[in-house]
């Protein structure tokens, strides 16, 4: 059977914008330079979240990453509301399923706050298994989705990932699936992400299940 491995955030939640919101927020409450568009959010973006942090000036002298986070948590899960799915990916996922593959989410997410959302969206159904992590700090997605491909004992050989970051990219090689499409619709850049993996496209709807 064929798997799909889904990322979440960017990948199948629209979040974006709701994202550069709440950190454009964050910058002005510590007059620190911000009001980024969405264009600068989605070059600046990278994994680890801290090295993104960062960038945006962030030295943590003052408060912690864990602090900022909490913060950025709070502010995120008021204005969740408007979120809704990437535009295309209800009908991949239609499709997916008519061809009988298996879907799954692999995120940053933690798991609670995940199973959560799906289930807000309306997907749950769609997916076998739902991946998260155990804390809010956007940890890598490698060591869960390495135990959920040795639980199941699945080949790497029949897996397509799907997602919007390098960190994806990494994810899906890191547990032997070469077979990747990055979606340029969500938390980084088309050139960002072309130029480390061909298989790159601007849209859901470009992908090639």
């Amino acid at each position: 059977m064929k798997t799909i491995l889904w990322d979440y955030n960017g990948t199948i939640l629209d979040d974006a914008q709701l994202t550069l919101d709440v950190e454009n927020q964050l910058l002005a409450q510590r007059g620190m330079k911000g009001n980024y568009s969405m264009d600068a959010y989605r070059h600046l973006f990278c994994f680890p979240v801290l090295d993104y942090y960062r960038k945006l000036g962030y030295t943590f002298e003052t408060e912690t990453f864990d602090d900022v986070a909490r913060e950025f948590h709070r502010l995120y899960a008021e204005g969740f509301s408007s979120c809704g799915c990437v535009d295309g990916v209800r009908e991949k996922l239609a499709e997916s399923k008519k061809k009988g593959y298996r879907n799954v989410i692999i995120s940053a997410s933690r798991q609670d706050k995940l199973e959560d959302q799906v289930e807000s969206l309306g997907l749950r159904s769609c997916f076998t298994d739902l991946i998260g992590i155990d804390n809010l700090l956007a940890g890598s997605k490698v060591e869960q989705a390495k135990a959920w491909m040795a639980k199941t004992g699945t080949d790497p050989e029949t897996c397509h990932m799907i997602g919007d970051t390098l960190h994806d990219l990494e994810t899906s090689l890191a547990i032997g699936v070469q077979h990747c499409t990055l979606v340029a619709q969500g938390h980084q850049a088309y050139d960002v992400l072309r130029d480390r993996w061909p298989d790159t496209v601007h849209t859901m709807r470009e992908v090639i299940l």
